[in-house]
């Protein structure tokens, strides 16, 4: 077998630039050598180490840039691994190996990229057998078994006696089967025939694969092809059973043997087999006790009051801290907590890890609801174990138990911080961090998380709590990717807990048919949550008002207190004209939370309405002082509208600067700050405010398009302005303002054909006549003026004035006088 070692070993003398580096010490080949042997070791980041100070010797040597992309692959670090591979083919355009691994790799990214590096390869090395197989790759992510079939046929032919050749050839047959199946059609019996005898061709076949994973692969498809055959499936029992033993025979991908007989015993509910798969998958990975925990699952006897098979293990293994654990969680399940508790403080004398059952009995009592054990256990961890990864999260899990959110978080991240991140950490990490209300670092840790190896429930976790985040934020375009993400996962499916927040952010995007689709199905269930009734008020109250407040009524009848279906049911009735029910249905709800500054806001907008300006003021300066950070919130524009109906302008500018330079200023506040400011000519001031959004919360797109905005109307940094501009253009793409700005950027650069483009794009997406229309025309019109192209100019400037009015509609005129005098 060439393992790690042999493989980079042999490569030394070949990859060398000088002799010297075959055993003298000099250039990458003494640490080639040594990352061979770490590999072989299983240390790989020593070997990674070792093959960084290879390239830092010889940056320009192929092999060695090819060596470190395989132990970066080896590590799931695609995109490095990504890197080297291209360096090493940039380095030596005809590393054949290089260039089929990338090929591989960008099959599911970029296939046409992937089918060049292939045709390469041919190309110069038409008898390499793997680069017909990767052709053959091609042909199947394109459902062209044919062409599949005839480069799979060559590749056997070229390497009769390769079992990976072999293998792409039975893969092929088993993709024709598929495709009989998919389509409804009786499949032919010599498709199976063919697909098992090639299969066995591949069992004898050659095969210096490492850890013999193609000899393993071709036993168990041999199996997955029984399973599928319906007149031999009963033999696919027997045949994963032998697939799994060649495995441990061989001493190498088990895994892939045990997962396939896993999968055939679930799909039959073989008992007896599935025990059988789990006591193999045990003596192959005795460490792995969650195989130890799904064994007892299939094998103790249903209704038993403790589980046998973890009896055992911890028999087996007294001292084992973790199968303790395993045992005491089993019995908790079972009922018996306080035995589970008890049997943990017994373990904890003589356990090699005292620290791994603390914290186990800590879990176990509080989900049991004992908080007192659980605290007692809290506190011999931080008095025997102070520091530890288990203290800081036992007192994570007391901190959230007690709703200390930040403290939760911040025990977390000192875990991270010390033993080093996971990707179930940072779900944890940036699952608090929403809760405690702080959504950028909720994002930061939710990134970490999926940059992370991660399960498919994990990544889906992450990218739950990661769209949540954004929402929060604003930052819509982003959390309706989020939100696709989750649906490519679960193969299109949207969990009931995510509608309301998707439909949101769909609504957002201005994706109203979906959204609508989205909230539909949340208001389907027969007590549908407050938030989707508060959503369909929101965004479909004013197209059917009497569903809406149907809606409501019926949830009120549930939860006469809840604010927000109160704030919902006052809009209605101010809508309606009844302002005084309105009034004290706001009332009532304050008192009842008098800490939720939306009813303070919606209270206020009421007062305006009603002629209490003094009364609206007093209320949204009270929202204004409660409300959190929020890009939406309303509590500025309703304290500026007091202000205003009072006649104090100037007034409502300086108490939004005074809650900014207090902390107390949320960013939709500050957004609405300069706004005002650049309204009353101060457009330094309006940049500083808008800088200042973008340091705390730099994925926002608005502040973004108006900074961009304003540093191009002041001349200032223009590069910075288009990169802003191209940043919100991207994020909002249906938005005429938006685009609007981008072209007014490209516009100041001297570039008007590319400026044109977006205006363009800027009037077909604004309301026509709006004022924002007119400002796309008038921007036409002078990038049309520059371009010479008077005629069209005039046109465009003439249908800026035809617009609802906007500030710079006196320009339009100014341009559309000469341009109308005849020549």
């Amino acid at each position: 077998m060439k393992r790690a070692s042999t493989i980079l070993r042999a490569a030394l003398c070949v990859v060398s630039l000088s002799a010297a580096a075959c055993g003298s010490g000099e250039g990458a080949g003494p640490h080639l050598e040594k990352a061979a042997q770490f590999a072989d070791a299983g240390k790989l980041e020593n070997a990674q180490i070792e093959l960084r100070r290879a390239l830092q010797a010889e940056p320009k040597n192929a092999e060695v840039n090819f060596q470190l992309g395989k132990l970066l692959h080896r590590q799931e670090q695609i995109p490095d691994a990504v890197f080297f591979y291209e360096e090493a083919l940039r380095l030596n355009p005809k590393h054949s190996d290089a260039a089929l691994t990338l090929a591989f790799l960008m099959l599911g990214d970029d296939i046409g990229y992937a089918e060049r590096l292939v045709n390469k390869v041919i190309a110069h090395d038409p008898k390499n057998a793997l680069a017909w197989v990767r052709r053959s790759d091609i042909a199947l992510a394109r459902s062209d078994v044919d062409a599949a079939l005839a480069a799979a046929l060559t590749a056997a032919e070229i390497a009769p006696k390769s079992a990976r050749a072999q293998i792409q050839a039975g893969l092929v047959q088993r993709a024709r089967i598929r495709k009989h199946e998919l389509l409804g059609e009786a499949v032919p019996e010599a498709l199976y025939q063919d697909a098992l005898a090639t299969f066995e061709r591949a069992k004898q076949a050659e095969d210096n694969s490492p850890s013999h994973e193609i000899a393993v692969m071709a036993w168990v498809e041999h199996a997955n092809t029984l399973d599928t055959w319906p007149a031999r499936k009963a033999e696919a029992t027997k045949a994963y059973r032998e697939a799994i033993e060649v495995a441990v025979k061989l001493g190498g991908s088990e895994d892939r043997a045990l997962d396939a007989a896993l999968a055939h015993a679930r799909r039959t509910a073989d008992a007896e087999f599935l025990r059988w798969v789990f006591e193999r998958s045990v003596a192959v990975h005795p460490d792995r006790l969650d195989l130890g925990r799904r064994l007892a699952r299939a094998a103790d006897p249903a209704g038993a009051d403790h589980s046998p098979t973890l009896a055992r293990l911890i028999a087996e293994r007294p001292d084992d801290a973790a199968a303790q654990a395993a045992y005491a969680r089993d019995l908790a399940t079972r009922g018996r907590a306080v035995d589970a508790i008890a049997q943990l403080e017994a373990a904890s004398a003589h356990v090699k890890e005292p620290a791994v059952t603390r914290l186990a009995q800590v879990e176990i009592a509080l989900a049991a609801g004992d908080e007192s054990a659980a605290r007692r256990a809290s506190e011999r961890l931080a008095k025997d174990h102070a520091g530890s990864f288990e203290e800081l999260i036992a007192r994570a899990t007391l901190l959230r138990h007690t709703r200390d959110f930040g403290g939760a978080a911040n025990a977390i991240a000192r875990a991270i911080d010390a033993y080093g991140a996971s990707a179930q950490l940072q779900m944890r990490l940036a699952e608090l961090r929403l809760f405690q209300g702080d959504a950028t670092e909720a994002l930061k840790a939710a990134e970490n998380g999926l940059s992370l190896p991660t399960s498919p429930m994990q990544k889906l976790a992450l990218l739950r709590i990661q769209s949540r985040a954004q929402l929060s934020r604003g930052a819509y375009e982003a959390a309706a990717d989020s939100f696709g993400r989750m649906t490519e996962i679960t193969k299109g499916r949207v969990a009931t807990a995510d509608l309301v927040p998707y439909a949101a952010v769909l609504y957002a995007v201005r994706r109203e048919k979906a959204a609508r689709s989205m909230l539909d199905a949340a208001l389907e269930v027969p007590s549908p949550s407050s938030e989707a009734v508060i959503l369909f008020a929101q965004r479909e109250g004013p197209q059917d008002p009497q569903r809406a407040e149907q809606l409501i009524t019926k949830a009120l009848e549930t939860m006469p207190q809840h604010p927000g279906l109160l704030e919902e049911a006052a809009r209605f009735d101010l809508a309606a004209g009844r302002a005084q029910q309105a009034k004290a249905r706001l009332q009532k709800a304050i008192a009842a939370v008098p800490g939720f500054a939306p009813l303070l806001v919606t209270l206020a907008r009421v007062q305006l309405q009603t002629g209490d300006p003094t009364g609206a003021l007093q209320s949204a300066e009270e929202a204004l002082r409660l409300d959190p950070e929020n890009p939406n919130s309303m509590g500025a524009r309703v304290l500026v509208a007091a202000y205003t109906q009072l006649g104090k302008t100037g007034e409502a500018v300086k108490r939004l600067q005074a809650a900014q330079a207090g902390g107390k200023l949320g960013l939709g506040g500050q957004a609405l700050l300069a706004q005002m400011l650049a309204g009353s000519g101060d457009r330094a001031g309006a940049i500083r405010v808008l800088e200042a959004i973008l340091k705390k919360a730099p994925e926002l797109a608005g502040p973004k398009n108006n900074l961009a905005y304003f540093l191009v109307v002041e001349g200032k940094d223009l590069d910075r302005a288009l990169s802003l501009a191209q940043e919100a253009r991207a994020a909002i793409p249906n938005d005429g303002g938006v685009a609007d700005t981008l072209g007014y950027a490209y516009l100041a650069k001297k570039l008007p054909d590319a400026a044109l483009a977006q205006f363009d794009e800027a009037v077909q997406l604004s309301e026509a006549k709006s004022p924002e229309w007119g400002l796309a025309q008038l921007h036409r019109a002078q990038t049309l003026h520059e371009l010479g192209r008077l005629e069209a100019a005039a046109q465009a400037a003439k249908a800026a004035l035809e617009a609802k009015e906007f500030p710079e509609q006196t320009q339009a005129k100014q341009l559309l006088d000469p341009l109308a005098k005849p020549s």
